[in-house]
């Protein structure tokens, strides 16, 4: 009796694996690969990164050259928490989206010397996003390195807006000469200094 339980157990473990396996479909961005949910497969592979209907439903990027923007976007008005999964220093934020009346949330983490983020619907960090997180490659980044990075992302953000909310404010102009029709044109600043 014993033996053809374990025989019936084997078997129906040698089963599982395949479709375990096959319910993942793996993505290479910048280098480090990803397995990506089943319900997120049929995506879209673009320049830095993948992408599953929308950037709110759930994506992955790499913000190798965008950090300012993305994730200074992010943590525009939500709310956040500095956390742990697996090795990885992450930081999580989370806001409500009016417009599409969601919860939206990202994580952000390092692989290697890159930092990532992983976008998506809902407020709580799902079991196969930490899943993902933990098997990607530990960080070269010290803690201080990561949150440093990441402040100095928000910081420059924060003075591109303002920079963008101050021209737009007073309507900053200066007159030109080589323009006869208004006798002005408008100055615009470089979007981050």
């Amino acid at each position: 009796m014993n033996k053809f339980f374990l025989f019936f157990l084997t078997l129906l473990f040698l089963i599982a694996i395949p479709s375990v396996s096959a319910s993942y479909e793996s993505v290479t961005i910048d280098g480090v690969t990803f397995d990506i949910p089943s319900q997120f497969q049929d995506g879209r592979t673009i320049e830095d990164g993948y992408i599953f209907d929308n950037n709110n439903v759930f994506s992955i990027h790499s913000l190798e050259t965008s950090l300012d923007n993305i994730y200074g976007y992010r943590m525009s008005n939500a709310e956040n928490e500095n956390i742990t999964i697996g090795s990885h220093d992450v930081v999580y934020c989370f806001k409500y989206n009016p417009s599409s009346e969601t919860n939206n949330s990202a994580v952000f983490f390092a692989c290697a010397d890159i930092i990532y983020v992983i976008a998506f619907e809902g407020n709580t960090i799902h079991d196969y996003i930490r899943e993902m997180i933990t098997n990607s490659p530990d960080s070269t980044l010290s803690s201080e390195e990561f949150y440093s990075t990441l402040d100095d992302a928000l910081t420059q953000y924060q003075m591109g807006e303002m920079v963008d909310d101050y021209v737009d404010s007073h309507h900053y102009y200066t007159h030109s000469s080589s323009d006869k029709s208004s006798g002005m044109h408008y100055v615009y600043f470089p979007r981050y200094f």
